[in-house]
C-alpha cells in the first residue's frame, strides 16, 4: 500500500467521514487482462474502432447509470482526468500516480461532443476538489478518470473507471462495452468493484 493511500484511509477514519474505506465486492475476482489496469491494459481499441467513442459511451453511462453512487442525480459540473490511467479501477492506487497516457485536446473535444455533456478536463483529482480531511468535488460536481480502452473481441471492449464525488462517494470498477450499428453501449461491469 502506498503512503498516499494509507494516509487517505487514515484521514477518512480519523476525520469521522461516515462509512468505511473503499471495499471490494465480496467474492469478486481480481481483474486481469485488458481493461483491468493489469497486463494488456494499454492495448488499442477493437480494430476499426475509435477509442474516443468508447470513452464517450463510458462517461455518458457513468453519469446516468447506477454505478456512480448517486443514481438519478444530475451533476452540474463534470470533471474528467485529462489522461488515461491504467489503474483507474484500482482503489489502492491514487488516481494519476501510475502509468498514464494523455488525451489530446482534439480527443478531449470529441469525447465531450460525442458524450453530449459539458466536460472540464483537469490534470488531477486535486484540481477538481476542495477540503482537507474529506475532499469534495467543487461546484456539486463529479470527477471521472478512465483507463485505456482495451479490446476483448471484435466488437467488445472494457474500460476501467474511477468516479469521485466525495470521500464517501467514490467508485472503482471496469465497464464492459459492445459496439453495434448505433455505436458503443455499456452492457455491464466485470471484475472487482469497490465503493467508499
Amino acid at each position: 500500500m502506498t503512503r498516499a493511500v494509507a494516509a487517505i484511509l487514515l484521514t477518512l477514519t480519523v476525520a469521522g467521514c461516515a462509512g468505511a474505506a473503499p471495499t471490494r465486492t465480496p467474492g469478486a475476482p481480481a481483474p486481469s487482462g485488458p481493461g483491468s489496469g493489469g497486463p494488456g491494459s494499454s492495448a488499442p481499441a477493437p480494430a476499426g474502432a475509435d477509442p474516443v467513442d468508447v470513452y464517450a459511451a463510458a462517461i455518458a453511462r457513468y453519469l446516468t447509470g447506477r454505478e456512480n453512487s448517486f443514481p438519478g442525480r444530475t451533476f452540474p459540473v463534470v470533471f474528467v482526468l485529462d489522461r488515461l490511467d491504467a489503474a483507474a479501477a484500482d482503489p489502492m492506487t491514487a488516481v494519476g500516480t501510475g502509468p498514464t497516457s494523455p488525451l489530446t485536446p482534439a480527443q478531449q473535444q470529441r469525447i465531450e461532443s460525442v458524450s453530449g455533456t459539458d466536460l472540464t478536463f483537469v490534470p488531477s483529482l486535486d484540481a477538481a476538489t476542495t477540503g482537507d480531511s474529506c475532499r469534495l468535488v467543487r461546484d456539486d460536481g463529479v470527477f471521472v478518470a478512465l483507463g485505456p480502452a482495451a479490446p476483448t473481441g471484435t466488437d467488445t471492449a472494457q474500460v476501467a473507471v474511477h468516479g469521485f464525488v466525495a470521500c464517501q462517494g467514490a467508485t472503482w470498477f471496469t465497464y464492459v462495452l459492445r459496439r453495434d450499428a448505433t455505436g458503443w453501449t455499456v452492457t455491464g461491469t466485470t471484475g472487482q468493484m469497490a465503493v467508499s
